[in-house]
């Protein structure tokens, strides 16, 4: 099921984001898009911060005040790219193209105090030239009104080839106040209108009402699996078994080219089904609570004139506020707890928590060497390589000779005759490097050669001792992972 929701609250408005994600865990099919205006985001570092798990942030704010903005979250079973973000007098205007429907997601902010003839024609040059558009947003133009702006808004949509999906009376008003009913917020599209549901909802995030949209019906995304390689140890120990050595050989380099063609041939590709991101610090007590403030709500728009009530709801609106900030820190208190002696998992904990984008590609598309741009990675690599290791002689070279033929005046503390540790490097013994490799963890991560310390072992041993077939079987049967 393809569906869209606009929520309005301020998204920055501490405790909002976190009560996002609970409703997000409550509903029980994927919410493919969720847009937001007056975000009041201000800068890039508070769009980092106001990140969805597994959505992706699109945004577009003020520049030159505060307040404002505009964001769109898309899911990241959907391919995406940014089409368009534009901020000029005052308007937020954020366009986000989704690939799979050759469809584009725009999300508008008119404050309303700004120059409406500009707004109108930069919206409309915004408008003629896609194919295949949704439009939502708060553009603060009253349809239940019938005044110039009004008609001059609906004949330019009307001249775009779109049609308002909003029903056009009181009862479905976005924005309800003691005095005032008004239709602001406003959904447009080029689409099929037979196509869309669009039911409001009313809740205590937001002093409008959001729409929740659905669009056709589509298969549920499956299950993601990606495929990785793996080493058969079985098999491995098998050839190795099988690998007739010369023990009186001393060809250690054939002995580790045979020993990697064996962990090469023992490597098959697997499927692994990715498991579904696990429970957080959302948990029943907190969407019973929200359920509660919610509940809350519901009465007091009933009784209007009950200030008990409305006392009552503030009360209610502050705890869960509270309640659900206390959760979350409870929550991670003690998964830092569990983090004692295992480096790695509080550093992935705490680059959850900063939002931190792992394993992200930095490798330059293309390199200019010589007025010449190579973009074979593999030969960029190599040019990396060869700089990084001859820039250290180079600058050497390009050193005075003066500067460094003087030792003590560079070490005049040093006794170079008793302190002779300082003075030259001994050669490490055969036991020395047995006593290394026996003291290496076995379960260990990969580093980025995609090596374990149990391959490491069976290539050094293999390398350099005479018992290489002896010790290249043990470790493969009793320490390799």
């Amino acid at each position: 099921m393809y569906k869209k929701m606009e929520n309005k609250p301020l998204a920055r408005k501490e405790g909002k984001l976190d009560e996002l994600k609970c409703i997000l865990r409550t509903v029980s099919n994927t919410i493919h898009v969720i847009l937001l205006t007056e975000t009041w985001i201000s800068n890039e570092n508070q769009a980092l911060d106001l990140r969805i798990p597994n959505y992706t942030h699109y945004y577009n704010y003020r520049s030159d005040s505060r307040g404002g903005g505009v964001s769109a979250y898309i899911h990241n079973n959907l391919k995406s790219n940014l089409s368009e973000s534009i901020y000029s007098g005052g308007n937020n205007y954020l366009w986000v193209q989704l690939e799979k429907y050759a469809l584009e997601i725009g999300v508008v902010y008119n404050p309303g105090h700004t120059n409406f003839n500009d707004f109108l024609d930069l919206y409309e040059s915004q408008l003629q030239h896609r194919n295949r558009t949704i439009v939502f947003g708060d553009f603060n133009i009253d349809l239940l009104t019938k005044d110039k702006k009004t008609k001059q808004y609906t004949d330019l949509l009307k001249g775009a080839g779109h049609i308002l999906l909003n029903k056009i009376t009181t009862k479905y008003c976005t924005r309800e106040s003691s005095t005032k009913r008004s239709i602001i917020d406003h959904i447009s599209t080029n689409l099929k209108k037979d196509s869309f549901h669009v039911p409001l909802i009313d809740s205590p995030m937001s002093d409008h009402k959001q729409f929740y949209l659905e669009i056709k019906k589509i298969k549920p995304p499956a299950k993601q699996r990606r495929q990785y390689e793996a080493i058969n140890y079985e098999k491995l120990t098998t050839l190795a078994t099988e690998l007739e050595l010369n023990k009186q050989s001393y060809n250690y380099i054939q002995l580790e080219n045979q020993l990697k063609d064996l962990i090469y041939k023992s490597k098959a590709i697997k499927t692994k089904i990715l498991n579904l991101p696990r429970n957080d610090w959302i948990n029943k007590e907190v969407i019973s609570e929200i359920d509660n403030r919610n509940a809350l709500w519901v009465e007091v728009k009933k009784n209007k004139d009950d200030d008990n009530l409305k006392i009552e709801f503030q009360a209610k609106s502050s705890y869960v506020s509270k309640f659900i900030q206390n959760t979350k820190n409870n929550y991670y208190y003690k998964e830092f707890t569990k983090c004692y002696h295992k480096p790695k998992r509080m550093w992935n904990l705490i680059n959850n928590l900063a939002n931190n984008k792992i394993k992200q590609a930095c490798a330059p598309s293309k390199l200019s060497v010589d007025s010449k741009y190579i973009t074979d990675p593999k030969e960029i690599c190599e040019i990396f390589n060869k700089y990084f290791s001859t820039i250290g002689p180079m600058l050497a070279n390009k050193i005075n000779n003066t500067s460094y033929d003087n030792l003590s005046y560079i070490l005049p503390e040093i006794n170079l005759q008793t302190d002779r540790d300082l003075s030259r490097l001994e050669p490490c013994t055969i036991s020395e490097i047995i006593q290394i490799i026996h003291n290496l963890d076995s379960h260990c991560s990969v580093g980025i050669d995609e090596r374990g310390h149990g391959i490491l072992q069976v290539q050094v041993i293999g390398k350099h001792f005479e018992q290489s077939r002896s010790y290249s079987l043990y470790y493969i049967k009793n320490t390799l992972p």
